[in-house]
């Protein structure tokens, strides 16, 4: 699975034009231009290497695709694959290249003629909406950067007639399908999560395994969805894609868990439980009504008539074990409600630190959660990064400060605050194994719901009529 923040988007464009000598303008109707794998810890490989071979190996078998790729760098495996997989030199993945390979992609649509494909694929790591975005940032190897200015590639695809596929493979991508906002319904969309959940790599590696020249992205797009195992929520915006997705994100908070994993990070459980329960400590955990009767409408509209010699025999997709799960969930989470609100009394009683920007208070609650030595590396790493002799005391008072903390925290967990405390976070940590496991089983019966309730749509006349640059995308 992905660890914290992934991407990947899938640029189809033909190859980027010439900026300078790095940037030749192609003159193959079909190109791609491949992004991603930033923000990786210093290893051997990167957790975004089985979709890059899958990726290289399709683009080995068909001469129809002039290449791009800015990818990581700096990794040994990953650099390895890149060298021996793809017929293009590799420029590392950095903020600034990012722009140029945008800059030279909207070059190269320029450029292409009507009818010419362009394929635009990221893989990176992603980041929630922050509320000043249309999309979301991803990570490159040196810092975030907006996708907000993909809209201009949209724009500009759609002027120029050209078949634009972005695909956005990171974590909380979903909202990279908001440019169809801007571009009505000309390019093809695809994330690997919806808004506010992570992306998985076995969604990543299932895609680029799918790709096979023939198929349109709508057929990739299914297949691979229909085999992902983990949790995610990838997305289209297909016509039958758009009619599904916006009931289907009902079943998404049925999907947060928690791996108690402070290296991963993986948790959208504690978030959406707190959030709750701010806006409403009152709040009863049910199936929502509406999840629970398109479901239902999902197992009517997959009836076939089988007919025999002697009669007929209707069969029909069952999600009663979906339905099911759904309410163990949901009685769970009422069951953590529980949990969490004993932690009311101890959010209330604060403690005063001295940060490099002055005084910082945390409850007793964030006292104990906070990852001390991963922060010190942190402001450690800044002072060994940052050669202005200026900024140097000011990271060493936050190095001070988590300090303290640490010893605060040691102190702590004996005194009987620190003690209840701690017996609330095993309590929490129990209901929250039950929640993984039921998310597990939620998140695969999700993967059959979403592909009968879209076949279904399929079949719908103003669906079949409806514009759709996904299916008309052909690899």
């Amino acid at each position: 699975m992905r660890n914290t923040m992934k991407i990947k988007i899938l640029i189809t464009t033909s190859i980027l034009s010439v900026i300078s000598l790095q940037y030749q303008i192609a003159t193959a109707a079909d190109s791609i231009l491949i992004l991603g794998g930033g923000g990786e810890p210093v290893k051997s490989q990167t957790q975004f290497d089985h979709s890059l071979t899958n990726l290289g190996e399709f683009l080995g078998k068909s001469n129809k695709w002039n290449q791009s790729i800015s990818f990581n760098g700096g990794h040994s495996v990953t650099d390895e694959i890149l060298s021996s997989k793809f017929k293009t030199p590799n420029k590392a993945f950095t903020a600034e290249e990012y722009l140029n390979q945008i800059n030279a992609l909207k070059n190269k649509i320029e450029n292409s003629k009507e009818g010419d494909q362009v394929l635009l694929f990221l893989d990176t790591h992603g980041a929630e909406n922050n509320g000043n975005e249309l999309t979301h940032s991803v990570a490159t190897n040196t810092d975030l950067v907006n996708l907000d200015n993909l809209k201009e590639l949209t724009i500009l695809a759609k002027t120029k007639k050209i078949k634009l596929a972005i695909i956005d493979l990171s974590c909380h991508s979903g909202n990279t399908l908001k440019l169809e906002q801007v571009d009505n319904n000309s390019t093809c969309f695809i994330s690997g999560s919806s808004p506010n959940n992570f992306a998985f790599s076995d969604f990543s590696d299932s895609f680029t395994k799918n790709m096979n020249s023939g198929k349109n992205l709508e057929e990739v797009f299914l297949a691979a969805r229909m085999e992902q195992m983990s949790r995610g929520i990838p997305q289209i915006n297909t016509p039958a894609g758009k009619l599904v997705q916006d009931k289907q994100l009902l079943i998404e908070s049925s999907l947060y868990f928690d791996l108690n994993d402070p290296l991963t990070k993986i948790n959208k459980l504690d978030d959406y439980m707190y959030k709750v329960l701010k806006a409403n400590s009152c709040t009863i955990f049910s199936p929502n009504p509406e999840l629970i009767n398109l479901i239902n409408k999902a197992e009517e509209m997959s009836k076939i008539t089988n007919k025999y010699l002697f009669g007929s025999k209707v069969t029909k997709d069952d999600f009663s074990l979906l339905k099911l799960k759904l309410r163990e969930y949901s009685q769970l989470q009422n069951d953590l409600k529980v949990s969490y609100l004993k932690f009311g009394e101890f959010e209330k009683i604060k403690e005063t630190f001295i940060s490099g920007n002055g005084p910082v208070a945390y409850s007793l609650k964030e006292l104990l959660e906070i990852n001390t030595s991963q922060m010190i590396e942190v402001y450690q790493n800044a002072i060994n990064k940052n050669k202005v002799e200026g900024n140097s005391p000011f990271y060493q008072k936050y190095i001070d400060m988590y300090k303290e903390i640490k010893l605060r925290q040691d102190s702590l967990k004996n005194e009987p605050n620190g003690i209840k405390m701690n017996l609330i976070n095993e309590e929490i940590k129990s209901k929250s194994i039950k929640a993984n496991e039921l998310t597990t089983i939620i998140g695969l019966e999700e993967r059959k719901f979403y592909d009968s309730l879209y076949k279904s749509m399929q079949k719908e006349e103003a669906v079949k009529s409806a514009i759709n640059p996904c299916r008309d995308f052909v690899l």
